[in-house]
């Protein structure tokens, strides 16, 4: 109004127009939904706004159409320290990994990821990840090997168990199923 009073020539007002009940919420709501996508951190941001304005998590997720869980992994990742945002923002690590440190480390997060950093930068890797987290962990493929001995093994110790000595075979398959830890697999043999 002063510049008018200046006489300076106002053409035009930039402005969007919203519906009449539209709310902080909704602007947020749009922020988060359209245009381009965002940092994981301004994100979680949003989120943050929402449940602010006294969104709780299923109302927050049933507007953005994401689950319950997503929403909770946005507050996490706000709480997050600082040092494994800034790994997250370089790129050094995932916001999933970190998340996982987080999780696993608590106040020992920084120094975990400290670490992991240099195991993969050793092995060759600019980022983190699940291997730089846990070396030792076996591969997929070693699972599904593993898991594939164990199918055979249960297989041949309920072929044991229905042929030769009955009763002593059957206590000998069980008894191995138990000290491998699958007694959910003792049904095979009965």
């Amino acid at each position: 109004m002063e510049l008018i009073a200046e006489g300076v020539e106002i053409v035009s007002v930039p402005a969007i127009a919203q519906p009449k009940h539209f709310s902080d919420g909704d602007r947020v709501v749009g922020m988060l939904t359209t245009g381009e996508p965002l940092e994981p951190f301004e994100y979680a941001e949003g989120v943050r706004r929402l449940l602010g304005y006294g969104w709780d998590r299923a109302k927050v997720a049933a507007r953005l159409g994401v689950s319950t869980q997503t929403i909770a992994n946005h507050e996490e990742n706000l709480a997050m320290p600082e040092p494994v945002k800034a790994a997250v923002r370089e790129g050094a690590v995932s916001i999933t990994n970190a998340r996982a440190i987080v999780r696993e480390s608590g106040d020992e997060a920084p120094a975990r990821l400290a670490e992991a950093r240099e195991t993969a930068h050793r092995s060759g890797r600019s980022r983190v990840t699940a291997r730089s987290l846990n070396p030792k962990a076996p591969t997929a493929l070693v699972r599904r090997r593993s898991e594939d001995t164990i199918n055979i093994l249960v297989s041949q110790l309920a072929e044991i168990a229905e042929s030769g000595d009955g009763e002593r075979d059957r206590r000998n398959a069980r008894l191995c199923l138990e000290r491998l830890g699958l007694t959910n697999n003792l049904a095979e043999v009965e």
